[in-house]
């Protein structure tokens, strides 16, 4: 399947409620960010049509490595507008340092059991990925459960993902299962 340019589902995939497709530009739109060290930064376009219950994606950023000077300056060059950017709440810093610089920027609400509340509400939308979201795509072939009954998912290889779930639970809102998770 991947030797043919073709993507399959793996065994054991949270997510496989996926396909490709062009994003839907004339819905409303927002980004999520992931912050990254050793890892990628991880900054997502997400555009929710709740009348379908489809979730447009499109990766924009995938980088490592990049100062809070060179997050801004890529983040700015990408962002055609001041839409609003949800990220992760672990960087107030860098949240500050942005929001600083100009950009619609806030922090994701997280509360214990809020990665498995996203992941489920995210289960019940269908995703559409543009096709050139290549890493994005990876993420979501390699995104598997470490323990699925036990509903805990492998923390790795999840940037956009997460930066995914920051945007789509501040706009759909996913009603919390308050099971006793810890935040991720």
């Amino acid at each position: 399947v991947y030797g043919k340019g073709e993507y399959g589902q793996v065994e054991g995939a949270i997510y496989t409620n996926w396909s490709l497709g062009q994003f839907d530009d004339t819905l409303a739109f927002g980004y999520g960010l992931d912050f990254g060290s050793r890892d990628p930064d991880a900054l997502i376009k997400v555009a929710v049509d709740e009348s379908k219950k489809k979730i447009y994606c499109k990766q924009v950023i995938y980088k490592t490595g990049n100062s809070t000077s060179e997050l801004y300056n890529l983040i700015a060059s990408n962002l055609k507008s001041n839409n609003l950017i949800i990220a992760d709440s672990a960087g107030v810093r860098t949240i500050a340092d942005l929001k600083g610089r100009g950009l619609n920027i806030r922090a994701v609400e997280k509360y214990a059991g809020s990665v498995i509340d996203g992941i489920k509400m995210i289960q019940g939308y269908e995703l559409i990925i543009d096709p050139e979201s290549t890493d994005l795509i990876n993420e979501l072939n390699g995104y598997i459960w470490l323990d699925k009954k036990g509903e805990v998912p492998i923390d790795k290889n999840n940037h956009l993902l997460d930066a995914l779930r920051y945007y789509a639970c501040t706009v759909i809102k996913p009603k919390p299962t308050f099971k006793g998770h810890r935040v991720l």
